[in-house]
């Protein structure tokens, strides 16, 4: 079990989502994720999305750009890990970033019966030359003491398995891409429960859901926040996550980036205000002095 410590408030910054919060001035949106996490104890860079010019842009356009040193990637994939570098450019305070084993393979996904790379623009030495160290999150680890990575999500349920149109290429050969760096992260937002920010969930965003109750032994939810990978995702398989979330019973649900427009409208069919529109440039603030 890890502990986290709790904290009073959280601020969440959508700095890069796929299209931009309505009412938003000088920000900018691409097919990608990131979010800067705030409490009191630092910031935590969640994800660095596709370019790293959308993400510093929102950076510089909300005024984020102080105290950020650690990042933590979700998954290889482009649309999460690619401004990684650009982003150390501009702020060169990051020093360590905290990514699942294998997060740097190269990936591939067959659309429309073609081949396509995926993965990260950038290899794992290259990642070092720039001074940044990296930090294998094979099992969940704290990232700070308020803010912990879930590492590796134990696939435990039935009707949540990676997709079979996705590939890394490791150890000179090709196979289908099993996700174990797929990750989350966690933090205990005092008297409300946890808060679950996912990438992409291509673990599954029920199973991410129950590995953050088991490595904290924490049963209450309080918001779920990010990608759930749902674009794509059959009836029976959506009809079972509602009934996950269900569970879970969260306070805040905001789906972003791959969640996808029908799986979102049922959401908030099934959760109706709980559920918070997202989008670049989006602030939330949760916790006693929030929401």
């Amino acid at each position: 079990m890890v502990l986290i410590r709790e904290v009073e408030e959280l601020r969440v910054r959508l700095l890069c989502d796929n299209s931009v919060r309505m009412g938003m001035r000088r920000i900018m949106a691409e097919h990608g994720f990131s979010t800067l996490l705030r409490a009191e104890g630092g910031a935590v860079l969640f994800d660095a999305g596709q370019s790293g010019k959308v993400a510093i842009n929102n950076i510089i356009a909300t005024g984020e750009g102080s105290g950020i040193e650690k990042v933590v990637l979700s998954h290889g994939h482009y649309d999460h890990s690619g401004g990684l570098l650009e982003i150390k450019g501009a702020f060169p305070s990051i020093t360590k970033v905290y990514a699942g084993r294998g997060a740097f393979f190269k990936r591939y996904k067959k659309v429309r019966g073609k081949t396509v790379e995926i993965g990260a623009p950038f290899t794992e030495e290259e990642v070092r030359k720039k001074g940044i160290q990296i930090i294998e999150c094979a099992s969940p680890i704290l990232v700070e003491d308020w803010i912990a990575a879930t590492g590796k999500v134990a696939k435990t349920n039935e009707f949540e398995r990676p997709e079979t149109e996705f590939y890394i290429y490791a150890n000179n050969s090709y196979a289908q891409d099993p996700f174990e760096d797929d990750q989350g992260v966690v933090i205990r937002l005092k008297g409300k429960g946890l808060v679950i920010i996912t990438g992409c969930a291509h673990s599954g965003i029920a199973n991410t859901v129950k590995q953050a109750k088991i490595m904290t032994g924490e049963e209450k939810v309080y918001a779920i926040i990010g990608g759930f990978h749902l674009n794509d995702a059959s009836d029976r398989r959506m009809g079972k996550t509602i009934d996950a979330l269900k569970e879970a019973n969260p306070e805040v649900l905001i789906p972003c980036h791959c969640t996808g427009f029908s799986a979102t409208n049922e959401i908030i069919n099934a959760f109706g205000a709980k559920v918070w529109e997202a989008g670049s440039g989006a602030l939330f603030t949760l916790g006693a002095k929030g929401l």
